[in-house]
């Protein structure tokens, strides 16, 4: 790849680093200026950088590296305009997804940037430094498995000062240590607006293990975070003690084995600073609620003095919903949308075509194709074009 340590300035270009043996890069200083950038299955660190600016439009993509898929020495700047995704690196190797490796470097990523940390073995973010996501910037931090340590979404180190966006989400991350979301050893600020619940950790805090002498600033839990860990799923409704020997067990065949601490008493709706060793956990109490299906309009209470007459024909808008899961590929390559053609009873009957969106997972599209009442029962089925 780029082998040496130099100044790189990439303007209006596309530039693909793909499959080298060992590193992509090698402590490179890199300003990538209204370009797409692809480090790609390369057998070591993708983007290796020393000081690391994207800017104007650009897109940078960090995927199937062997150790990191980005790593840096210095200082790191990304505008508003541009894009970074780092998926599936480290899969097989020691790495991550993205690290900001010295104590002194400066991190800032403006309002409008969109970062996506997914997927990668080892910890998703793995921070040494003063790192600021400023409010506005969109980062996703989810998938991601520390598969031998701490901190599967983020590890923040003893020297590291982090500040995230309103706008992140933090789930499905694991640790098999501890901190499956957050393992903090220096400073995190969590801002309201953070969706952070639903990681897991094999020995302490599924979501966050704040190390002794570490702080954190920690929000209230939202009245619409969901746990997965229950059947059914049930509400989240505060911070619980989730320490080694004594996890947080609301669910247990018997209650006497049930651990519920409640920490502190969220009920405030005020940040949380946590300045001790703690680790915790986003789930519920003694009395969960499951959560309303929003499918499911609310009841209407009668009028007992006047009374309306049901419709002769009740009002129905029938539809089929179409769903294209994409699996084992790049979501690099995939087309803006894809077109299905829809038959009815073995007769052609017309086409879907759905654009990609964003339905719970970015691997996940979803459209409705409208059908009359009387075709309900109907044998339906499609066909990709």
């Amino acid at each position: 790849g780029f082998t040496g340590t130099f100044y790189a300035t990439i303007t209006n270009s596309d530039v693909d680093v793909i499959n080298s043996t060992g590193n992509g890069s090698n402590g490179t200083h890199y300003i990538i200026d209204n370009s797409t950038v692809d480090y790609l299955n390369n057998g070591s660190h993708g983007l290796s950088a020393g000081n690391l600016t994207i800017r104007n439009n650009s897109i940078v993509n960090c995927n199937d590296n062997g150790m990191y898929g980005v790593t840096y020495n210095a200082n790191f700047e990304m505008d508003g305009t541009s894009k970074l995704y780092v998926y599936r690196n480290a899969l097989n190797n020691s790495g991550g997804g993205l690290r900001a490796a010295s104590a002194s470097g400066v991190s800032n990523v403006s309002t409008g940037a969109i970062i996506d940390i997914c997927d990668n073995g080892h910890n998703g973010l793995e921070n040494y430094g003063t790192f600021t996501f400023q409010s506005g910037a969109k980062v996703t931090i989810t998938g991601n498995d520390e598969r031998t340590t701490n901190g599967g979404g983020i590890f923040n180190g003893s020297s590291g000062t982090l500040i995230l966006s309103p706008d992140t989400v933090i789930t499905n991350n694991h640790a098999a240590q501890t901190g499956g979301g957050i393992c903090n050893a220096g400073s995190v600020t969590i801002p309201e607006g953070v969706q952070f619940y639903n990681n897991h950790s094999d020995l302490a805090g599924d979501d966050l293990y704040n190390r002794d002498g570490a702080t954190t600033h920690l929000i209230p839990v939202e009245n619409d975070w969901v746990l997965d860990d229950c059947d059914p799923n049930h509400l989240i409704d505060g911070w619980y003690d989730d320490a080694q020997g004594t996890r947080w067990e609301a669910h247990a065949a018997n209650t006497n084995e049930n651990h519920i601490v409640l920490y502190p008493d969220t009920s405030l709706g005020e940040t949380l600073i946590v300045s001790s060793e703690k680790a915790l956990k986003a789930a519920h109490g003694n009395n969960p609620q499951v959560p309303e299906d929003p499918d499911q309009p609310d009841p209407e209470e009668p009028d007992p003095e006047e009374p309306e007459a049901p419709d002769p024909i009740p009002p129905s808008t029938p539809s089929l919903t179409i769903t294209k899961k994409w699996v084992a590929d790049n979501p690099e390559d995939r087309p803006d949308s894809v077109t299905f053609n829809v038959y009815k009873d073995g007769i052609y009957d017309g086409f879907l075509e759905i654009e990609g969106k964003y339905f719970g997972d970015r691997d996940t599209w979803r459209d409705s194709y409208p059908i009359e009442e009387y075709e309900v029962g109907a044998d339906w089925w499609v066909e990709e074009v």
